[in-house]
């Protein structure tokens, strides 16, 4: 990556365009993306073919917005089930397929608009690196004043409300999956921030649990010192 301001990352929403081309001579980063914003551009350059074209799909899945496709077109709102740090979440279902799922409702704000972008990252993020620990997310509606994000319903809540309850085999089997999803998160740079037994959800059926809740994440870019 050839620019020392990271600000691309959290900017994402306002890509115009993104080319890609490699240099004759193979070298160490020769792959390289061109990112076109509304008023510069950003050169990011890669070991190999495949980690570029991973970063391009990224980018593309994110400029691939449908007009005609809403939020209120989409879904059904049902129930306010929580408030977090940034918005509200609410149960719905989605019309074509009446499958319940779990809206997070962010109502952008200046004071927060970082945080938030940092969400709205995420939500795509981790909508293209799964894990069986991580809370899915299925797609996100971004508007100028708030952004919908869609992610997967679990049934049995949050894990604090399991607490005392749940056997002692299953409560080592929720801290391997617990430590799991940690591990992988780290492995891309990304510090949660605020882990919780209240930010894991539980599915009780497949003794399943999985970590939600980005609001307050952070990447640990390798020009960055952190003590966390």
């Amino acid at each position: 990556y050839t620019e020392s301001n990271f600000s691309v990352y959290i900017n994402f929403i306002s890509v115009n365009s993104i080319s890609v081309s490699s240099q004759e001579e193979k070298k160490p980063f020769s792959y390289i993306a061109t990112v076109y914003f509304s008023e510069k551009k950003f050169i990011f350059c890669f070991f190999s073919e495949t980690k570029r074209n991973k970063f391009v799909k990224i980018f593309n899945k994110i400029n691939q917005i449908n007009p005609n496709k809403t939020f209120k077109n989409e879904y059904i709102k049902h129930e306010l089930l929580a408030q977090g740090h940034f918005g509200k979440i609410f149960l719905v279902e989605h019309k074509q397929t009446h499958k319940m799922c779990i809206e997070k409702l962010i109502l952008k704000s200046a004071s927060a608009a970082k945080e938030i972008e940092w969400e709205i990252y995420f939500s795509h993020f981790f909508s293209l690196f799964k894990h069986p620990n991580i809370i899915n997310f299925h797609e996100t509606y971004v508007t100028h004043e708030k952004a919908h994000l869609i992610m997967e319903y679990l049934p049995n809540g949050s894990l604090d409300k399991h607490l005392g309850i749940i056997s002692r085999n299953l409560h080592i089997k929720f801290l391997t999956q617990a430590i799991s999803a940690i591990n992988f998160v780290h492995k891309y740079s990304i510090i949660h921030r605020d882990i919780k037994y209240e930010n894991f959800i539980v599915n009780l059926k497949e003794k399943n649990i999985k970590l939600i809740d980005f609001g307050l994440s952070k990447v640990n870019f390798p020009t960055e010192t952190s003590n966390e």
